[in-house]
C-alpha cells in the first residue's frame, strides 16, 4: 500500500506513478481501464498515458526503431526509466490531487 502520495512540491511520488501504471491498461479504448485506486479522473489518466506513449515513440525514433516495430518493441520501453522521465517533463502536476486517496 502506498502511503506517501505527494512530494513536498505537490507532485506525485515515483511510487504512486509506478503503481498507477500497473493499475491501467495502456492504450485501451475503454474509459474503465483507466479507473484507479487513487480516484484520479480516468480522462486525466488517459491524457497522461497517451502522452507517455508519444514520448516513448519519440525515444524509439531516436533509437532508430521504425513505426512498424512500435508495438513489438513497446515492452522494452514501457519501464520505470521512461515513465518517470515522462513525468519529469511536467512543470505542474498533470493530475488533480484534490481527489486523492491512498491506494
Amino acid at each position: 500500500m502506498v502511503t506517501n502520495i505527494l512530494t513536498n512540491d505537490g507532485f506525485l511520488t515515483n511510487e504512486v506513478i509506478l503503481d498507477l501504471r500497473k493499475q491501467i491498461v495502456l492504450n485501451s479504448i475503454y474509459l474503465c481501464d483507466y479507473e484507479n485506486d487513487y480516484n484520479f479522473d480516468p480522462k486525466e489518466v488517459i491524457t497522461f498515458f497517451d502522452g507517455y506513449l508519444d514520448y516513448i515513440g519519440e525515444i524509439m525514433e531516436e533509437d532508430g526503431i521504425s513505426d512498424e516495430e512500435f508495438w513489438e518493441r513497446l515492452p522494452d520501453y514501457d519501464n520505470e526509466k521512461y515513465l518517470l522521465g515522462w513525468y519529469d517533463c511536467f512543470d505542474e502536476n498533470p493530475f488533480n490531487v484534490n481527489c486523492l486517496k491512498a491506494a
